[in-house]
């Protein structure tokens, strides 16, 4: 059996420094651990008192903690409470000569991380032992786990100071104009100027949801898109690292996703590669295209529907693998909850939220998620799509940090429009209801469906 790590020395420096210097050492690490982090019972009284205290300003001094818990650590310990008084002052007066509290912290809650990883582990190899074990269940659930563990930093606790903030925006922007002086774009973009223009570069922890009708276009878009900003970040040089781009296609399968990819980056025919009437030329041109892009850093997955947890984990991965910045979900009708609601708003909601929190933000990456609109966008006054219209409504739109669509107009025209010619088969336009840190409008492009070519 292994033996938990833990440190009896750095959770003293941590209990000690805390009582002897008294709140200003208490505000470095009360929001950064929590009383579990601590392996020894009697530390873990100690520091749960220590909170307890703090928040109600109440001392922090030995004495008045010592006394406050006499009687629980004289069950902890088996001694009398004066003795228990007496042992908490000298965790107090045995604080180490070098080191400050956050660096012992971080042993502290580092210890206890390994700790939950063994857990994990644990659960893992008592859940297999079942005798209806789903292994892969297991696994994702397993994974989801161990992020959450590599990324709990617990922020939400910390409170900055207004002048702080100000340093921090301050020295921020300094690294971003030197980046923006040197060639760097900041964020993904994707080489097409009706994203390009409203996004200024999509950011990890940002979410962005692209509505539109079937049929409208949003999977050909953002297909290219993501081979637009891997073909850039394929150009990078060896030295520097790649950022990868992961789609998820919970719609289409693997054979009319790789159908739609040779369209795309060939522009034949799609009527041809279906009905394989391709000429050795056409063979020639899909295995040159294909192939000189063959090292891009983008990855595909074609599950037919995931979980919340199953995606988290397979994103999980993704990352530690394949350095995955940016993750294209086609679609979020296919992702379902680890919970069942019985509203399917409510679903839609939770869904949308999960996104934005437990992937975008929790694993450092941007996502764009694909979305149906409702029934009546030909209803609107002028036939284009309104945040209303997104399935789930105000819900997602209110999570996102932007929200699209892709229209096109031939699929609302009367015939005699299309008669006079005042509608073009080729016509799109990308329209942005919500941009939280821009403009918002629509921006024509030329999209054909048949190739899979898009301009703009």
């Amino acid at each position: 059996m292994i033996e938990p790590p833990r440190s009896q020395q750095a959770e003293h420096a941590v209990l000690g420094r805390i009582m002897a210097k008294g709140e200003r050492v208490a505000g470095e690490v009360v929001g950064s651990l929590q009383p579990e982090d601590f392996y020894d019972a009697a530390n873990r009284a100690i520091f749960t008192r220590i909170v307890e205290n703090y928040y109600a300003d109440d001392p922090l001094d030995p004495i008045t903690v010592g006394q406050s818990i006499a009687k629980l650590l004289h069950g902890i310990w088996g001694v009398d409470e004066n003795e228990a008084i007496a042992r908490v002052r000298r965790i107090a007066n045995s604080i180490p000569s070098s080191g400050n509290v956050r660096d012992h912290a971080a042993i502290v809650r580092g210890e206890s991380n390994k700790r939950r990883l063994l857990d994990v582990a644990a659960s893992i190899e008592g859940a297999l032992k079942e005798v209806d074990a789903n292994p892969e269940q297991i696994a994702s659930l397993a994974s989801e786990q161990a992020m959450r563990i590599a990324t709990d930093t617990l922020l939400t606790q910390e409170i900055i100071a207004f002048g702080d903030l100000g340093r921090r925006y301050f020295k921020q922007a300094q690294v971003e104009r030197a980046a923006v002086a040197a060639g760097v774009e900041l964020g993904a973009r994707f080489g097409f100027r009706f994203i390009d223009r409203y996004t200024k570069g999509l950011r990890p922890t940002e979410l962005l949801f692209c509505g539109g009708e079937p049929g409208a276009g949003k999977s050909a878009v953002w297909w290219r898109a993501a081979i637009n900003f891997a073909e850039k970040q394929g150009k990078r040089p060896p030295d520097q690292k790649k950022i990868g781009t992961l789609v998820l296609s919970l719609e289409m399968g693997e054979e009319p996703s790789n159908m739609r990819l040779a369209q795309t980056l060939t522009g034949i025919s799609g009527t041809l590669l279906r009905d394989a009437k391709m000429t050795d030329h056409d063979m020639q041109r899909i295995a040159n295209e294909w192939g000189r892009r063959r090292n891009l850093p983008l990855w595909f997955n074609f599950t037919s529907t995931l979980r919340e947890s199953q995606l988290r984990a397979l994103v999980v991965e993704a990352v530690r693998r394949h350095n995955i910045g940016v993750v294209v979900i086609d679609h979020f009708k296919h992702l379902h909850t680890d919970m069942r609601f019985r509203n399917p708003v409510d679903a839609e909601e939770q869904k949308a939220a999960f996104l934005k929190t437990a992937i975008a933000e929790d694993l450092n990456v941007a996502v764009i998620c694909l979305a149906h609109t409702t029934k009546g966008v030909g209803d609107s006054p002028d036939r284009r799509p309104q945040l209303t219209h997104l399935r789930g409504s105000y819900q997602l739109a209110a999570i996102a940090d932007f929200v699209s669509f892709v229209y096109r107009p031939i699929m609302h025209a009367t015939s005699e429009e299309v008669s006079r010619q005042e509608v073009n088969e080729q016509d799109a336009e990308m329209i942005f209801r919500k941009n939280r840190h821009g403009i918002l409008g629509e921006t024509p492009f030329d999209f054909d469906g048949e190739t899979m070519a898009i301009r703009g």
